[in-house]
């Protein structure tokens, strides 16, 4: 009986180990048919992206603007009355003078103005009289600005007969003279449609003045 019992355990054992070793031959087979084994994957190094080169922009070289034909017509007629005037022509000398005046070109303007007034222009004469009450440009001078108004008025400017009154009545440039301011005055006033109306008031109202003060001072002088 013990016999047997022994075989018995033999017998289970060595079944045993067979079967462990066939399990292990299966693994081992299975390992070996799927392949090796899989390796980690290696990260590839990342590229570092190189800077773009900005390409420097090339600036167009800017194109003059041709002058206009008409643009071309007004400063070649300019430059004639600039030649015209430096040889003396009166009428282009005014002319000069107005244009760098509308220009804003004072220094220039008053420096024809003035040449005109010397040659007896009326407008250049009037102009020259009230610069020389002082600006920017030309200084006061109470006696040229008298002056050039005298001249003017001579000419038969109205607005230069009634400065010329207005300075014999104060005493601006010239010596107090009520007579002459009243005479003035009326010759002023006698272009009555060449006045302003508000100016020819004034006027009107200045030559009383001036007639009762050149009355009282000749009675004084009595």
């Amino acid at each position: 009986m013990k016999t047997k019992l022994l075989l018995l355990i033999t017998l289970m054992m060595v079944t045993t180990a067979v079967m462990g070793q066939t399990r292990r031959k299966r693994v081992v087979g299975n390992v070996q048919q799927s392949g090796q084994v899989q390796q980690p994957a290696q990260q590839q190094p990342v590229q570092q992206q190189q800077p773009v080169q900005q390409q420097p922009v090339q600036q167009q070289p800017v194109q003059q603007q041709q002058p206009k034909a008409a643009d071309r017509s007004v400063d070649e007629k300019f430059a004639q009355v600039l030649k015209c005037a430096e040889q003396g022509d009166v009428d282009a000398i005014r002319t000069a003078a107005v244009s760098f005046l509308r220009a804003k070109n004072l220094k220039d303007a008053y420096y024809w103005y003035e040449i005109g007034a010397t040659k007896g222009d009326p407008h250049c004469l009037y102009m020259m009289g009230f610069a020389y009450e002082g600006n920017e440009v030309v200084a006061a001078d109470p006696v040229k600005s008298f002056t050039c108004f005298k001249q003017a008025a001579e000419k038969g400017n109205p607005t230069c007969q009634a400065q010329v009154a207005y300075r014999y009545f104060y005493g601006d440039g010239v010596e107090q003279d009520y007579s002459q301011a009243a005479y003035w005055f009326e010759k002023a006033i006698a272009q009555g449609s060449e006045n302003d109306p508000e100016d020819l008031a004034s006027y009107q109202e200045m030559l009383a003045k001036a007639k009762k003060r050149a009355e009282l001072k000749a009675k004084l002088k009595k």
